[in-house]
């Protein structure tokens, strides 16, 4: 009886990490004088800085008033440099104040491509390091169109929440314990 009850603790224990959700989708929406971003990134947390890695998924559409351009994971690379970018749970942010080379960019059909991008910059990153801290598209031979920008600005807002799966498996193991109390009373 007592491994029994051990080995039930343990697993209603260990169930909210075995059930870890493992993508946040954030919603672009960047509307600026010279262009626009818009479309959902998705990411493996939701807390704290992000690196490469962390970037699963992305459905960007950019416009400058003459070209567009569609950046997926299918046509693109991504990078993220530095510790600029950070999630929470309310959304996505970029330190434009950051001089550690810190940039996030998209970049169409890969990256060094030299057009065809979407990026993010500090004050000394990368992408059109003498443009400083700003975020900018680039759309076939036009040349960069930018926004300067400073501060911990948040650039993408998280979608409508729903249940994670940890929740539902503490409601589930909660269900499963009354049920298991339940039956005890009737049975004893």
């Amino acid at each position: 009886m007592y491994l029994r009850n051990l080995i039930a603790i343990s697993i209603l224990a260990l169930a909210p990490v075995l059930a870890h959700a493992d993508s946040f989708t954030y919603n672009l929406n960047d509307n600026f004088a010279s262009f626009n971003v818009t479309g959902t990134i998705t990411t493996d947390s939701n807390s704290g800085s992000l690196a490469t890695g962390d970037i699963t998924a992305y459905n960007i559409f950019l416009n400058d008033g003459s070209n567009s351009l569609n950046l997926t994971q299918s046509n693109s690379q991504d990078v993220v440099a530095g510790n600029a970018l950070t999630a929470t749970a309310s959304g996505l942010f970029f330190n434009f104040g950051s001089y550690s080379g810190s940039l996030f960019a998209i970049q169409s059909p890969f990256l060094g491509a030299g057009t065809n991008y979407l990026c993010y910059q500090g004050q000394a990153g990368g992408c059109d390091n003498y443009r400083g801290a700003h975020e900018s598209i680039d759309i076939g031979w036009d040349g960069p169109q930018t926004q300067q920008l400073c501060g911990n600005e948040q650039i993408a807002s998280a979608t409508a929440v729903t249940p994670e799966p940890e929740s539902l498996v503490l409601f589930g193991t909660g269900i499963l314990g009354l049920a298991g109390v339940a039956r005890r009373k009737l049975i004893g």
